[in-house]
């Protein structure tokens, strides 16, 4: 039996006797973390979010504003956490960038989605974004974010409007999770990746993931190792070019250019090639992920980059042991240069030592590999994540209140 097999078999046993709670849910903790710190910083040559919230709507505390029992900054960071509830929302939380936007969604058989969700493909993030009317757990749309937001605006009861307004950033913040998914290669690889988490959550470990490796580098809440993740990976982000927030999508399902913080259409794969991603501002998040970088349970020529063929062996002291392990990096004309991209797998070793030249695997990581993956990502994630704060408080809501409804019209949902 293949590794990938053992895998499905092993999750679809444990799935019959855990049920499907949290098994393919991201690490909340570090969406909250990533959207709070991008609520605290500010936009290029602009005011950021407190400013504007001190300056605009009459917050005299900015972003530590408590606002029905809770300061802004945790409501969007209490969003990062809830968009993930319940379990069947994290299947619309991927994007393929190079699949058409109506069929770039996950799609999987395995029965620990497909069993508990109904189905075995789903809406892509960037519609699910803008799905004025999702059908899984608590709405948490763009649309329904800026009809809370006009009704904070308006409302006469002042409890209505507090209300309000936290419903308004909460839903941002779960807007905000979804770009930040897209910054992990196995949302943006069609890698539902479950192993792991269906192993933590009956108190194992396994070979273990990025995301769990993630959360593992900011530990609790408050801890001194949350400051330092914080320190080393959010507190200087990879700006993207604001611009991208100006393309139209040409997309009815998803109309409003926040999709491109997540897909600009740019990186095309083998028509484009790798390096278009390369020192390019001007490029969606999910774009970048899946053209410099492996997930593990995507298969060699699933995607044609980062590419196999042009892998240069390295060498870097093994995490646990600090021995040499042999590990691969990419080749010079492969997007951006990442050294390790893989590890070596076990049964790499095995068929080299039955005299076998071609491994059976290649797409193997390790905490080495993670750490290289979280260097060139994180500090992204928390840009575009800002990225969402940005245009949402681009300017002032237009909108008009008559006797009979208070109710905005299309063209102020944008």
């Amino acid at each position: 039996m293949g590794r990938r097999s053992l895998q499905m078999a092993i999750v679809s046993c444990v799935f019959g006797l855990i049920g499907a709670n949290s098994a393919i849910a991201l690490n909340e903790t570090t969406h909250a973390i990533i959207n709070e710190q991008a609520a605290r910083q500010s936009r290029p040559n602009k005011p950021g979010l407190d400013q504007v919230l001190k300056d605009q709507l009459g917050f005299p505390k900015g972003i530590e504003e408590v606002v029905h029992g809770r300061q802004v900054l945790r409501w969007l960071g209490e969003g990062g956490i809830q968009e993930d509830s319940p379990l069947c929302r994290t299947a619309r939380h991927f994007h393929d960038p190079l699949q058409p936007w109506e069929n770039a969604g996950l799609r999987t058989l395995n029965p620990i989605i497909v069993v508990p969700c109904g189905g075995s493909s789903f809406l892509s993030s960037v519609h699910w974004a803008q799905e004025p009317n999702q059908s899984v757990g608590e709405k948490g749309s763009w649309q329904d974010a800026r009809r809370h937001y006009l009704r904070a605006l308006t409302a006469l009861d002042p409890v209505t409007r507090e209300r309000a307004f936290a419903d308004t950033f909460q839903t941002i913040g779960q807007q905000m999770h979804l770009v930040v998914d897209t910054s992990v290669t196995e949302h943006v690889r069609n890698d539902p990746h479950l192993l792991e988490s269906v192993l933590r959550a009956v108190g194992q470990r396994g070979h273990g993931s990025y995301e769990h490796w993630v959360s593992d580098q900011h530990g609790p809440p408050g801890s001194s190792k949350e400051q330092n993740f914080i320190t080393t990976y959010l507190s200087n982000p990879i700006n993207f070019d604001a611009l991208i927030l100006q393309q139209p999508t040409n997309d009815s399902n998803a109309p409003v250019p926040i999709a491109r913080l997540i897909d600009t259409n740019t990186y095309t794969g083998l028509a484009s090639g790798p390096n278009v991603t390369k020192d390019n501002p001007a490029i969606g998040i999910a774009e970048f992920a899946n053209a410099n970088f492996f997930s593990e349970d995507t298969q060699p020529g699933q995607y044609p980059f980062p590419d196999i063929n042009s892998l240069v062996p390295s060498e870097h002291p093994a995490p646990k042991t600090g021995r040499a392990r042999a590990y691969y990096k990419k080749g010079s004309q492969d997007g951006v240069q990442v050294d390790p991209v893989l590890v070596e797998c076990v049964l790499d070793e095995v068929a080299l030592a039955e005299g076998i030249l071609d491994p059976f695997v290649y797409t193997c990581t390790d905490e080495n590999v993670w750490a290289q993956t979280a260097e060139a990502m994180l500090p992204r994630a928390v840009s575009y994540a800002r990225g969402v704060l940005d245009y949402f408080f681009r300017g002032t809501l237009d909108f008009t209140v008559s006797a009979s409804s208070t109710s905005p019209n299309q063209n102020e949902l944008t």
